[in-house]
């Protein structure tokens, strides 16, 4: 008996063996090809997400329900030369003229063109007029609203009493307005911008800046700054020693964007 018949009828003999054992491998070389895939989808699903909602900013600094002036971002430009934008974001509501759909815990960003030149494709949309608001397409399906539709924002602006006390009433710190839907922002276009580290999609108002720090008596200060192009991996600490010096500020947090998107994909 050669080697070769040797071999063939002792794979005859084994054969039951051998194929359970030729199927087990390809059910598991199937699996893990498809783990590993799958794992690849959803990372490339959280980077877009990222991008999409950071775009191009690589620190925000954060005053919570404070506010500081604006021109603190031009200084920061200047001293770093980097790109800012200065924001101003407060939590609010929306609702239709007739009450008809209604969305709680939205953020009203006051936002102006430094703004959206941070946005992923760095394009700038048509200008904000003073009575128009630009949704972004989770908000704007949610509510069923179209290009030229009123809506009622009402902005939560800071007080020294809680609303959720009972002392306090809704509209001692609470700003109505009544304005058009004159956009509605796709995730390219920074409509899904935020800092939270949460998987449920924003929904976000975007009002001209200054129109809105005129209603809240505010004109000329923000809460948040944002900066890009950080290429310095001291920038953190030279943001900080910058603000730092400013007496007025009071920074909640300063947040780079590898500590944001380590958040998100968590």
């Amino acid at each position: 008996m050669n080697s070769f018949t040797f071999i063939r009828r002792s794979l005859w003999h084994y054969r039951r063996t051998a194929l359970g054992v030729l199927l087990g491998t390809a059910v598991s070389t199937a699996v893990l090809t498809g783990a590993l895939m799958v794992g690849d989808a959803v990372q490339g699903s959280l980077e877009q997400r990222v991008h999409e909602r950071l775009g191009r900013v690589a620190f925000a600094i954060s005053m919570g329900d404070t506010f500081a002036t604006d021109a603190l971002a031009e200084d920061l430009a200047k001293a770093l030369n980097i790109n800012t934008a200065a924001l101003l974001t407060l939590p609010g509501s929306i609702t239709l003229p007739d009450d008809s759909a209604r969305a709680n815990h939205i953020s009203v960003h006051g936002v102006d063109r430094t703004f959206f030149a941070l946005s992923p494709d760095g394009r700038q949309p048509d200008p904000l007029p003073h009575d128009g608001v630009a949704l972004n397409s989770r908000l704007a399906n949610h509510l069923g609203a179209h290009i030229g539709d009123s809506v009622i924002i009402r902005v939560d602006t800071p007080g020294t009493i809680s609303r959720d006390l009972p002392v306090g009433t809704p509209d001692e710190s609470a700003t109505a307005l009544r304005l058009k839907v004159s956009q509605i922002l796709h995730p390219e276009a920074f409509g899904h911008f935020s800092l939270r580290a949460e998987q449920t999609l924003p929904m976000n108002a975007f009002i001209a800046r200054d129109m809105l720090t005129e209603k809240l008596d505010a004109v000329g200060q923000a809460n948040l700054i944002l900066a890009a192009n950080a290429t310095s991996p001291a920038l953190a600490a030279d943001v900080a020693a910058t603000h730092k010096a400013d007496r007025t500020l009071t920074p909640k947090s300063v947040l780079n964007s590898a500590t944001i998107k380590d958040a998100l994909r968590s």
